[in-house]
């Protein structure tokens, strides 16, 4: 019995939550990391894991085209995994509607609080408060490996009810509207030294060097990979990024993040 798991990941939260289910789980696994260098369009496994951060209150945009387009030749189990950092309100619905919609057999959704990247909105949780939601990390992936490794079924979590997918109904579409032209506001300051790490972690290959520079074009998927893995923090969007924290996941090695990288 084999298992795939694929991953959505920008500033390695859910990738941390992928090699966690990976290494709970009693079967055979493989990890496949969703990217402009990475973008299958057959999967043949028992089971099929979707994991995803909430942008929005709903899918990355790369997620949802994928799901689209991707066939499972083996009418495999498959389950959602999310990981969220404020609301989750209706994204597990989302996922439930478009895996059903291409005929697959959802199976469940599974939800998973991790520190939120969004620093144009709010800081980076304190340390104290990022180390409890680590923990709990932990303990919420056992549980999760415990039915999906028996292949039960599972509901979707959401929350705030009818409110939630009233959120989702409303914030959603509007960031499916602009999310892959949000770029084009990033502003990157003197002290860029030219490395190019942005460019090898955007997993839309969005970003490429003019100049010693870099250059956004329309293809952003909102991750803030490139904002918060910039050695320098020299890349912005909006006035408060600037005097926000950093962020990415602890257990998750920056070069593991770029597209180059296996998992």
């Amino acid at each position: 019995m084999k298992t795939v798991l694929v991953v959505f990941t920008g500033t390695g939260n859910t990738l941390k939550v992928a090699r966690d289910l990976a290494a709970a789980l009693p079967e055979e696994t493989e990890i496949i990391r969703l990217s402009h260098r990475s973008f299958p369009e057959e999967i043949r496994a028992d089971k099929v894991i979707i994991l995803y951060p909430v942008y929005c209150f709903g899918l990355p945009a790369m997620v949802h085209g994928w799901l689209g387009l991707v066939r499972f030749p083996d009418n495999p189990l498959v389950y959602g995994v999310a990981t969220y950092g404020g609301l989750l309100c209706a994204a597990g619905r989302m996922l439930k509607k478009r895996i059903q919609t291409r005929g697959f057999r959802f199976s469940g959704h599974f939800a998973v609080h991790m520190p939120g990247n969004c620093v144009s909105a709010y800081d980076i949780a304190a340390l104290e408060k990022r180390n409890k939601m680590f923990a709990k990390e932990a303990e919420t992936v056992e549980k999760i490996a415990e039915v999906i490794g028996a292949g039960r079924k599972s509901g979707v979590r959401s929350n705030l009810g009818w409110l939630g997918r009233l959120m989702t109904g409303r914030v959603y579409p509007a960031f499916m509207k602009d999310v892959h032209r949000s770029a084009k506001r990033y502003e990157v300051t003197n002290a860029c030294t030219g490395c190019k790490l942005c460019t090898e972690v955007c997993p839309a290959g969005n970003i490429w060097m003019e100049d010693a520079r870099p250059v956004f074009g329309e293809r952003c998927e909102g991750c803030y990979a490139c904002l918060h893995l910039c050695p320098v923090a020299c890349i912005q969007d909006g006035p408060k990024t600037a005097s926000r924290a950093r962020y990415h996941q602890p257990e998750v090695q920056v070069d593991e993040l770029t597209v180059y990288s296996i998992n």
